[in-house]
């Protein structure tokens, strides 16, 4: 068991490392349906979960998170300080509610699971070679193991058109991270991979895995465990596309937990 972090470097994977002379807006498809859509200040993620649309738009110039909700016309917006205060926050809480519980002497068990959370995970990166040609591009395959279990699968790009364009974003991403968790993708291991290349496809469920084929079962789609591009376009995109709308009233994260909390039925 381990407490794992707001916002991972897994939910940011859409853009890698250091700013360059030129950039090119570039529109990304996944098999999934998830899209995202990138220039040099902004990027945008569309993605379905459980069924509703999930917005997120990041300004790396003004380091800000936006969450827009087209059907409620409303939108949380998150500075990094904010983003990293509110995790700091969660793991405290999260931290002092299991010290607590663990000063009973029922709770041995959990007690020593607890030091196991707090112990910085083992990642070890391994280069298995060339592989698949994924929407056009060669890439290379690597498979992460964290404490002696893979943790993920990840089919690497090194072309240059798609890293000349997408390099320069890495640090914003890793920023919103905060860096304050023992989770394998904040490692030294994990994030020396991203700066090789563009992840075209990755498995995240080692419970999945077939070593006997070195894959992972097809099945994994249903369970959002995969991610593979099928369409990089490198095409011009407006400003208005990473712009709310005016007529959006702006909420504080308070306020959308308490509108959250007066739609569940008192009898749930």
């Amino acid at each position: 068991m381990k407490i794992k972090p707001v916002i991972t470097l897994s939910s940011l994977l859409f853009t890698l490392p250091f700013a360059l002379p030129t950039f090119a807006d570039i529109s990304i498809e996944y098999k999934n349906g998830t899209r995202e859509k990138i220039t040099e200040n902004y990027a945008k993620r569309i993605e379905l979960e459980e069924g509703k649309l999930s917005v997120s738009i990041f300004n790396f110039k003004e380091k800000t998170i936006s969450s827009p909700n087209d059907a409620g016309k409303f939108y949380m917006e998150m500075s990094l300080e904010d983003v990293c205060n509110m995790q700091k926050s969660m793991e405290k809480s999260q931290k002092d509610a299991m010290e607590a519980m663990l000063k009973s002497p029922k709770n041995e068990h959990m007690a020593r699971v607890f030091a196991e959370m707090q112990e910085q995970e083992k990642v070890e990166v391994i280069n298995l070679g060339a592989s698949d040609t994924i929407s056009g591009y060669k890439t290379t395959k690597y498979q992460v193991v964290v404490d002696d279990e893979i943790e993920e699968i990840v089919w690497l790009t090194t072309d240059k058109n798609i890293m000349n364009e997408l390099k320069h974003m890495i640090t914003s991403f890793d920023e919103f991270s905060c860096g304050m968790n023992n989770d394998y993708q904040n490692s030294t291991q994990y994030k020396a991979l991203l700066q090789k290349g563009f992840p075209l496809k990755t498995y995240q469920n080692s419970a999945a895995y077939d070593e006997s084929n070195n894959s992972f079962g097809d099945s994994d789609y249903d369970d959002g465990d995969v991610e593979e591009v099928v369409n990089v376009n490198f095409t011009r995109i407006p400003s208005n596309e990473f712009t709310i709308p005016d007529s959006y009233k702006k909420m504080t994260r308070k306020e959308l937990m308490k509108k959250m909390m007066s739609q569940i039925p008192d009898n749930q």
